[in-house]
């Protein structure tokens, strides 16, 4: 019930697919005119997790085309069948090495927030492709999961969606009836829970 932290985060993620972006993808950074590009793996990650959110949030379904497009730059230039999603693209020039690790470090990593970001995608649209992904990335990091779950949180908790997610879809004419629904199902503190309004 806080409007202004909505605004607030639409602002934010409008002006980086706005201005840090080329096409299909983001750059890393961007500061007094001059944006940093290509960007890494978590840029799309994060910016496809923010827009599945936001699509819940606002009931705007340009998100979800959105997060569609940067999961898919991410597949196309970070994927890595071995190891998950890889930090640097294939056609980054200037980087010695392509880290492969899926732990995570003083951010989630970008496989356990594209994993989410892809559960959540699946659900909100029902596409088959999204939770295919979801379900090869999870196996690609799955050895390294099991030898160490606490480094790789973000992966567990987006396996824990993948496994339990809850869907929650309320129906019916605007109005009282229906906010009633809306204000209930916004209320349910399950991390794993998606809302829909139809």
């Amino acid at each position: 019930e806080r409007p202004d932290w909505l605004d607030a985060a639409s602002t934010a993620y409008r002006f980086i697919a706005d201005t840090v972006s080329r096409e299909t993808r983001l750059g890393h950074s961007h500061r007094e005119g001059v944006t940093v590009f290509p960007g890494f793996a978590g840029d799309h990650a994060a910016m496809a997790r923010a827009a599945t959110l936001l699509a819940e949030a606002t009931d705007d379904a340009t998100y979800l085309d959105d997060a569609a497009r940067w999961l898919d730059a991410l597949h196309a230039h970070h994927w890595d069948p071995a190891s998950g999603y890889v930090m640097a693209p294939e056609d980054s020039s200037d980087l010695a090495i392509r880290i492969r690790s899926a732990a995570d470090d003083a951010t989630p990593n970008a496989s356990g927030m594209a994993a989410e970001a892809l559960v959540r995608l699946h659900h909100l649209t029902g596409e088959q492709k999204w939770l295919e992904r979801a379900d090869a990335l999870l196996e690609a990091v799955g050895t390294a999961v099991s030898a160490n779950p606490f480094a790789h949180g973000s992966l567990v908790a987006a396996l824990d969606m993948r496994v339990r997610a809850v869907q929650i879809i309320v129906m019916g004419e605007p109005g009282p009836a229906r906010t009633a629904l809306e204000e209930a199902a916004w209320e349910a503190a399950d991390p794993n829970r998606m809302i829909q309004v139809h």
